[in-house]
């Protein structure tokens, strides 16, 4: 039999707390992996100073060895936010978090704080990057469903996500919400909760997107009923991404398309009432890819190609934030992954 052992290693810069992923490739799960503050190895600092997991350990823990000052080593094990490894085609469920007491509406063209215990006891702690599905929010029922990003943690009991809540009748109040990866098949489309009346238009989304500059994009819109109202004569309107905007923690993510909306009617969306009832809720008003353009003002000119379909799921070495919980921020961790050509666990 021919061998398949392999190995990987690099290394990684430290944030105090902040869990990282490496990708690794095609290890689901390594045989072991091990990281080292080499930074911190020997110093006068009590810091945490190796990590390791083998795949006879569960998912999401670790153990490893903390020094103290006088350069004592005391063993350590984590039952929690240590280390876990998946495809992100097909990623891990996490437990849901039913903790949610507010969802406070943001400025125009902004974010949504959402009151909720984030410490990894009710449901999964959540960092700026994740991705949240939210469930069941009372008083602001139109959200439900919606997959948005975590810009900001700002305290234990309190996130900030992509959701430019502004046009909403009412704060939220109780719900859920479950931490998913997205998986990365390329195309995507990406939930709109905002276009202006504008030439071009501006389109507010709940997280980042792969859009490019020069990228064909197609609307989709509801349409009008009852006392629903919104943008319908933009839906299945075509235009050219021009300029795309990441989010921040105070502005949700956008993207410019090429499309004049100065004479429209307003972008909506549907009321708590009318979610509920199915009113507006169909098709969820969402911008799709559409085809490959010329990249604006490329000289020569040129095709835009990094949109072309593409699988970009990768295998992920998810590093939780408890394993640099005692670690200096800019300390520099060496990290190793090996797959055996033989694993017996006896």
């Amino acid at each position: 039999m021919l061998p398949y052992g392999k190995s990987q290693s690099g290394t990684i810069v430290a944030t105090a707390s902040t869990p990282q992923d490496i990708q690794i490739s095609s290890m689901n799960p390594p045989t072991f992996f091990r990281m080292r503050n080499i930074t911190q190895w020997g110093a006068s600092a009590s810091k945490d100073v190796e990590f390791w997991w083998q795949r006879s350990m569960a998912q999401n823990t670790a153990k490893g060895y903390n020094q103290s000052a006088g350069n004592a080593i005391t063993s350590i094990s984590l039952a929690s936010d240590g280390f876990s490894f998946y495809n992100t085609q097909s990623p891990p469920t996490f437990a849901l978090n039913t903790s949610i007491t507010a969802v406070t509406r943001g400025s125009a063209d902004g974010v949504t704080v959402i009151t909720v215990t984030n410490d990894g006891v009710l449901g999964p702690k959540v960092f700026a990057g994740d991705y949240v599905r939210l469930i069941n929010i009372l008083g602001m029922e139109q959200v439900s469903g919606m997959v948005v990003q975590v810009v900001a943690i700002n305290s234990t009991t309190s996130i900030t996500v992509c959701l430019d809540s502004s046009g909403f009748g009412a704060n939220g109040t109780t719900g859920s919400f479950q931490k998913v990866i997205p998986n990365r098949m390329y195309p995507r489309f990406a939930r709109i909760t905002g276009i202006s009346q504008a030439n071009p238009c501006v389109v507010d989304l709940v997280q980042d997107s792969n859009f490019t500059v020069g990228e064909e994009v197609s609307f989709r819109i509801p349409p009008n009923e009852g006392t629903f109202a919104t943008m319908q004569g933009l839906n299945q309107v075509k235009g050219v991404v021009t300029a795309v905007k990441a989010s921040t923690a105070s502005a949700c993510a956008q993207v410019t398309v090429n499309v004049d909306t100065s004479g429209l009617p307003a972008f909506t969306l549907p009321t708590s009432a009318q979610w509920v009832t199915g009113v507006g809720s169909q098709p969820v008003s969402t911008l799709v890819p559409a085809g490959s353009g010329v990249i604006p003002n490329q000289n020569p000119p040129g095709m835009n190609i990094v949109d072309a379909f593409d699988n970009r799921n990768i295998w992920v070495a998810h590093l939780g934030g408890t394993l640099f919980a005692n670690s200096s921020t800019n300390d520099i961790w060496e990290w190793e992954a090996v797959n055996s050509d033989e694993y017996q666990n006896q």
